[in-house]
């Protein structure tokens, strides 16, 4: 992924796929990556958009909404006007005309799923709402990316809604020879070859499940300072039920009201 950055930073856009089963680490590659970039002087400049679609589901355009709530600071829980004034702020800075400004606020307002305060679209028929939309997602792409490299991650695009994904098949389209890098993570369930566009390179990491061997070298490690005597056959217990998934006894006790005994360690603490 580092040298798909580096070529986005030369002026070719890439995308990049990590592709795993839940719980697989696609998270934890994100954040390492991020992490590596932004140790690096030749990626200081690099601005970083983040967003990681809902598990119930994403209405229309929210996927992109997501990723305009990091670009510009708004809460979830922001008011049309906190969330004017911030977009507002943003384009000032991007050097966008105050009328085109204007002109474009209700779109944005729009797709970040607060409305239409002033009116302003309520005769506009859907398919030129989606037209106008694109075009304004695309004039604030094209006016960050002339100021700096850009990186939009987007996270569990399985759960996308169909609307944002069009849109980011249509900056990608259009954006070809610019500093962009979109970095997507989600599940094999879903297949993206058709998605991309083929004027931009592709990348794709698929995560396959961890082998007994590194399984068990993961569990060691974990528990080298936690076992007050040998796990026997444990391991093997656990690896056998997760299935070479390293972090779904984590989903699992995250997502029980107990956590599960566990009497190995509970025998440390006798």
């Amino acid at each position: 992924m580092i040298g798909s950055l580096d070529r986005a930073c030369g002026g070719a856009a890439q995308l990049a796929r990590l592709v795993g089963e839940a719980g697989i680490g696609k998270t934890r590659l994100v954040n390492e990556f991020v992490a590596r970039i932004r140790d690096e002087d030749p990626f200081a400049g690099v601005a970083i958009r983040h967003a990681v679609c809902s598990p119930l589901g994403e209405q229309s355009y929210g996927t992109l909404a997501a990723v305009l709530r990091s670009a510009y600071g708004i809460a979830q829980k922001a008011d049309a006007a906190e969330a004017e004034a911030k977009v507002a702020e943003a384009l000032a800075e991007l050097g966008l005309p105050a009328e085109e400004a204007d002109r474009l606020m209700p779109l944005y307002l729009h797709v970040l799923g607060l409305g239409d305060p002033n009116a302003v679209l309520k005769h506009v028929e859907p398919e030129q709402l989606r037209r106008q939309i694109f075009f304004a997602i695309r004039t604030v792409f094209e006016r960050r990316l002339a100021l700096s490299p850009l990186l939009i991650i987007v996270e569990d695009l399985h759960w996308a809604d169909a609307v944002s994904l069009e849109a980011l098949r249509f900056l990608m389209d259009r954006l070809e020879r610019t500093r962009l890098m979109l970095l997507f993570t989600h599940r094999p369930m879903l297949e993206l070859d058709q998605f991309g566009s083929g004027r931009i390179s592709h990348t794709t990491l698929r995560l396959p499940p961890l082998s007994d061997t590194d399984g068990q070298r993961l569990l060691a490690a974990y528990f080298s300072h936690g076992w007050c005597e040998p796990p026997g056959r444990l391991f093997n217990r656990i690896l056998e039920r997760e299935g070479g998934i390293r972090f779904s006894s984590r989903r699992s006790s995250a997502a029980s009201s107990k956590p599960a005994p566990c009497n190995a360690m509970a025998r440390c603490g006798e």
